[in-house]
């Protein structure tokens, strides 16, 4: 069972972002804090599901794509804090 977890984790990624953008997309009657809630736990699922697979290649190439994909996030938000302060 723990073989195909990574497998598991790239669907539960790619689902996420789908239920993104059918169902909170262009829909205005869903509170906005709810699109974060979906992609926060659909990550962290998907995180979870990686880590706990077995170990290959499968499970390093997620990591560190999920590494690389956070790492780069947390670039462009020190970015942008730092292009908004006033120097």
């Amino acid at each position: 069972m723990r073989k195909y977890l990574p497998f598991v984790s790239i669907s539960i990624l790619i689902l996420t972002f789908v239920i993104l953008e059918f169902y909170l997309v262009g829909n205005t009657n869903v509170p906005s804090m709810s699109g974060d809630y979906v992609l926060i736990s659909g990550v962290v699922l998907s995180i979870l599901s990686a880590i706990l697979s077995k170990k290959g290649p499968f499970k390093r190439a997620l990591l560190i794509t999920y590494g690389c994909l956070i790492g780069g996030y947390l670039i462009i938000v020190i970015a942008f804090m730092v292009g908004l302060s006033d120097f």
